[in-house]
C-alpha cells in the first residue's frame, strides 16, 4: 500500500511539478520544501514561541505572548511560517489564484517541524475551518480543507469536516480582537452526522488573534470533543508578552 501511494505522488510531481510556495518558481529536484534562495528569507517561527498559540517570541524567559492573555478556547497551536514577506505572497496565492498544489509543501513542513507533538497531543482526526458554502462555491475550494487533506496524508489520520459556517462573516482585516470575537460568536456549527472524536487538530491557513480558531473550537468542545489543538500555515505578530506557568496552558 504505502509503495503505491509512493507511486501515486511521484506520478502527481510528475505531472504537476512542485513549486515553491514563497517564489511559485519551480523546484529543483535537490529543493523538498522552499527552493534555495526562499529557503535563506523565508522565516520559520522558530523554537522561541508563546506555549498557547505559537507566535514567535522575542526573548527565551517569555512563555506566552499579549494576544493570548485571556486565554483561547483551544488548547495549543502551532504554525510553519511568519507572516511576513514572501509568505504573505505566498497565502494569497493559495487563496485566491488557485495554488492548492503548496498544500503538500506546507503538509511536509509541518511533519518534520510537528511530527512528534502531534503525537505528544494524541491527535485522532484533522478537522478544517470551513468557508461559508456560498464563498466556497464562488472560489472554488476552501484553502483550510485542502491544507487539511495534505496534513492528513502526511499524518496518516483521518480528515472531517465535522463543522459547518452559519454565517457569512465579514472580512476582518484591521478589526480590532473584540470586534473580531463579535463577529465570529455564532458563525460554526457540528453538523449533526459528525463522527464523535476526543482530540482534533483545527486546521486553518492564517492566525492573527485567534478570534475564528476559539469559535470553532468553542463549538466543537460544546459537542463532546475533550480537546482542540490548532495549526496553521503562518502567523501574524504578538501584541505583547506576560509571564505563565507552562501547566496552566497544556
Amino acid at each position: 500500500m504505502k509503495e503505491k501511494r509512493k507511486g501515486l505522488v511521484f506520478l502527481k510531481h510528475l505531472l504537476y511539478p512542485r513549486r515553491c510556495p514563497a517564489c511559485d518558481g519551480l523546484l529543483e529536484p535537490d529543493e523538498r520544501i522552499l527552493c534555495n534562495a526562499c529557503e535563506r528569507q523565508v522565516k520559520r517561527t522558530g523554537d522561541v514561541v508563546c506555549v498557547i498559540c505559537g507566535k514567535s517570541l522575542g526573548r527565551v524567559e517569555d512563555d506566552i505572548c499579549g494576544d493570548c492573555r485571556r486565554g483561547h478556547a483551544f488548547t495549543g497551536g502551532r504554525a510553519l511560517y511568519r507572516y511576513e514577506g514572501r509568505m504573505k505572497e505566498a497565502m494569497y496565492r493559495f487563496k485566491y489564484e488557485n495554488r492548492r498544489c503548496y498544500a503538500d509543501s506546507f503538509a511536509l513542513e509541518a511533519k518534520e517541524q510537528y511530527g512528534e507533538l502531534l503525537q505528544a497531543w494524541g491527535i485522532e482526526c484533522i478537522v478544517p475551518i470551513p468557508m461559508y458554502k456560498v464563498k466556497e462555491r464562488k472560489r472554488g475550494y476552501n484553502q483550510a480543507k485542502v491544507f487539511a487533506k495534505a496534513l492528513a496524508g502526511q499524518f496518516d489520520l483521518p480528515m472531517e469536516e465535522l463543522l459547518y459556517r452559519a454565517q457569512d462573516t465579514p472580512p476582518m482585516k484591521g478589526l480590532s480582537p473584540e470586534v473580531r470575537r463579535d463577529n465570529v460568536k455564532n458563525a460554526f456549527h457540528m453538523k449533526r452526522s459528525a463522527v464523535q472524536f476526543n482530540r482534533i487538530l483545527l486546521v486553518d491557513d492564517i492566525y492573527t488573534t485567534g478570534a475564528t480558531m476559539d469559535a470553532a473550537a468553542g463549538a466543537l468542545l460544546r459537542n463532546g470533543i475533550t480537546s482542540v489543538y490548532a495549526m496553521y500555515v503562518c502567523i501574524g505578530e504578538g501584541n505583547g508578552l506576560v509571564r505563565v506557568d507552562d501547566n496552566k496552558c497544556f
